[in-house]
């Protein structure tokens, strides 16, 4: 998921907390009496501690707790298991739940605490050589709890529809759709997300709020970001012996840039990948919709969302042609956008008038949005004023996410999206779901807040390759599928996804530096749903079908 900010393109990733069984401090007395009295009442005190921390520990991993084998910081992880049925199949799993603490060369040096949730498929003959897929959304801010709960986990939770509202309680299924059919899954938050905390040992207040906030500086970046969830998966192969498993990356909105570029560093450190997945896809934040506007004179924007633009209004019947084909629209708004208009934008004040009004024409029959208002707009509209206009005469607004979403406007008179009607329907039932499921089910319990997105956006470094510009980082891809050239890359998307168009994906990709034979290493795939196609059904059981077939 991305965060619900109008300003970047997001989807939807803590103080590390250390398992203990007493939870206060037990404090020893000074005893007055000889050296073996000492010893006598020590082994008594050692041994009724042992009895407690023992049978504290079993009352937490009571019913279905069990330790992994293969489990190296059993002091910082529950151990749980449990089982989903996948494609009629029963399949029996071991999770562990817990935050792995960043290595660090100095150990008074303060650290990052990353939580993380794993699932290992059990009873397999060869469990070293089975794929295992990290998976995380993007933000920069949003926790992974929505590729967790919403699309790949053992349970899904059961999504708000389009055009419904819901309250508590919730409801949480069996899904079967779970990606442990393919592979074991290893869901990462974000650091300052999720659980995953910075930590400082200092002793002063100030001084540990001091360090923390050094380390976000550090990891709050392209850059910074990657490098923690390298060292995070070096770490991960490492402890579970997992380096000659096939390996993945699965990261949704910002999580594909992160993608990228962690691809590039675990390329640095030797380490290839089988294969990365993108869902909802932006690379380069100059294709961002949310605020084109900044950037004059770079119109890519405006018309790689034009087909999404043309969806949204088809969806929500504003065409002046009802009748119309969605998937023959669509095609008519790709060769539209990328060739008379796209050609008009490029023109600038340079544009004839009579141009510019029969390029005006042609947006209202693609939109149903006014010519007038498009000539007043300059032939561009960004995301949050198109989804502020679409539907002003009914003083509602779509989603930005998922524009099949729609709710009231917060003020009738305002130009742009005050909130994404998307994002609003659907938190509530995740967030308390994920709760739940962690306490109940994972036996987690943590005295922190989950936080299910973090302010990081506001202070994230977004140059990547260049100090100069916010991020491009196709260069980078082009890189690691040339020096990796088995590497295959799946990218997949939803048509009424405004925060990440489609279009701008496939643009993306057609412009990638690299062989037209890397090239054939690309797949993709389009769902009738938005940023995340999964909260839909039938588009999370072809999205199924498709990762299944990629992984192997």
């Amino acid at each position: 998921m991305q965060m619900p900010l109008p300003n970047f393109p997001i989807r939807h990733s803590f103080i590390a907390i250390r398992s203990r069984a007493i939870s206060g401090r037990l404090r020893l007395q000074p005893i007055n009496t000889d050296i073996n009295n000492m010893k006598r009442i020590l082994i008594g005190f050692l041994s009724a501690v042992s009895l407690f921390i023992g049978s504290v520990t079993a009352a937490d991993n009571q019913q279905n707790a069990t330790l992994v084998e293969h489990s190296p910081r059993a002091s910082q992880t529950i151990d749980t298991e449990g089982s989903v049925t996948v494609n009629q199949v029963k399949i029996n799993y071991q999770a562990q739940t817990g935050v792995l603490e960043l290595n660090n060369e100095d150990p008074e040096d303060p650290v990052i605490g990353m939580f993380y949730v794993a699932y290992f498929k059990k009873q397999e003959n060869k469990p070293a050589n089975r794929p295992i897929t990290f998976i995380y959304n993007g933000g920069p801010g949003s926790a992974s709890l929505w590729l967790h709960m919403g699309a790949l986990g053992p349970k899904r939770v059961i999504a708000t529809q389009p055009g419904k509202t819901q309250l508590a309680p919730y409801s949480l299924t069996n899904n079967q759709y779970s990606l442990l059919n393919v592979s074991d899954l290893v869901f990462i938050d974000a650091p300052g997300t999720g659980y995953s905390r910075f930590l400082s040992t200092a002793t002063s207040q100030q001084e540990r709020a001091q360090q923390k906030s050094q380390s976000a500086n550090n990891v709050y970046g392209v850059n910074g970001d990657a490098q923690a969830f390298s060292q995070f998966i070096v770490q991960f192969l490492t402890d579970y012996q997992r380096w000659n498993s096939p390996k993945y990356l699965l990261g949704e909105s910002y999580g594909t840039t992160r993608t990228v570029v962690l691809a590039e560093e675990l390329k640095n450190l030797n380490i290839d990948l089988n294969g990365i997945i993108l869902i909802s896809q932006i690379l380069n934040h100059d294709n961002n919709v949310d605020d084109p506007d900044l950037n004059p004179g770079v119109d890519q924007p405006y018309y790689l969302a034009l087909p999404t633009y043309a969806a949204s209004a088809w969806y929500h019947h504003t065409l002046p042609n009802k009748d119309q084909d969605l998937r023959t629209l669509l095609a008519e708004a790709e060769r539209f956008a990328l060739g008379p208009y796209a050609l008009a934008l490029q023109q600038g004040n340079n544009l004839p008038e009579n141009d510019r009004q029969t390029t005006a024409d042609q947006l209202y029959q693609f939109t149903g949005i006014s010519a007038d208002y498009w000539l007043k707009a300059d032939l561009r509209l960004k995301g949050p004023v198109f989804s502020k206009k679409l539907l002003s005469s009914l003083n509602e607004t779509i989603g930005r996410m998922d524009t099949r979403y729609h709710g009231s406007s917060l003020d009738n008179l305002g130009a742009s999206a005050s909130y994404d009607p998307n994002v609003s329907v659907l938190t509530s039932a995740y967030v308390a779901q994920f709760h739940d499921y962690l306490v109940k089910t994972l036996k987690y319990r943590s005295g922190q807040n989950y936080l299910a997105f973090s302010d990081a956006i506001h202070t994230w470094d977004m140059s990547g390759n260049s100090k100069e510009r916010s991020f491009n980082v196709l260069p980078n891809l082009a890189g690691v599928m040339k020096t990796n050239p088995s590497m295959r890359i799946m990218v997949m998307g939803g048509i009424y996804d405004m925060a990440t168009p489609y279009f701008a994906a496939k643009y993306e990709m057609s412009h990638l530096p690299v062989s037209a034979k890397l090239h054939n290493n690309m797949v993709f795939y389009w769902y009738d749903s938005g940023h995340m196609p999964y909260v839909d059904e039938l588009s999370l059981k072809m999205m199924h079908a498709d990762l299944s077939a990629f992984i192997f």
